[in-house]
């Protein structure tokens, strides 16, 4: 949700705010740190992180990129940005993360395969490995 927090400190920034950009990368470190952590813990884990750190990227991103072009001395109102998981930004890939999640850290033995199942039905829906380049279903170099 790091991302979320960088589009607000984005919109308010002031044209000399030199911190944004240190934060900005810290925050891109971080993500690559945790998607490894996650991908190593488990690769269908790992594949549902990436989806959902694509999709608040996709919607944050630009907004991050928009506000850091429209900097300026004026203070701009305290408003909802539209960087909030909504269903039509990332609201899916985020409920699905977090129920991935709950059925990985669970003590039932079941609960863990159905989510291995669930996650396995999505990559075969979706189409196999992400831009994050997650080990997931690769397709042969003779396809």
């Amino acid at each position: 949700m790091t991302w979320v927090e960088m589009a607000y400190r984005a919109h308010h920034a002031q044209p000399d705010d030199e911190e944004l950009l240190v934060a900005y990368h810290k925050l891109w470190e971080d993500l690559r740190y945790y998607e490894g952590w996650v991908l190593f813990e488990s690769p269908e884990l790992g594949y549902s992180y990436a989806r959902f750190k694509e999709a608040i990227e996709r919607v944050c991103d630009n907004y991050i990129e928009k506000a850091w072009s429209q900097r300026s001395e004026e203070p701009r109102p305290l408003v909802e940005l539209p960087v909030e998981p909504r269903p039509e930004t990332y609201q899916k890939e985020m409920d699905s993360f977090l129920e991935d999640v709950r059925d990985h850290l669970s003590p039932y033995p079941w609960r863990r395969a159905a989510m291995k199942r669930r996650v396995k039905r999505r990559i075969d829906h979706e189409g196999g490995t992400r831009v994050s380049g997650l080990p997931v279903k690769r397709h042969s170099a003779e396809a």
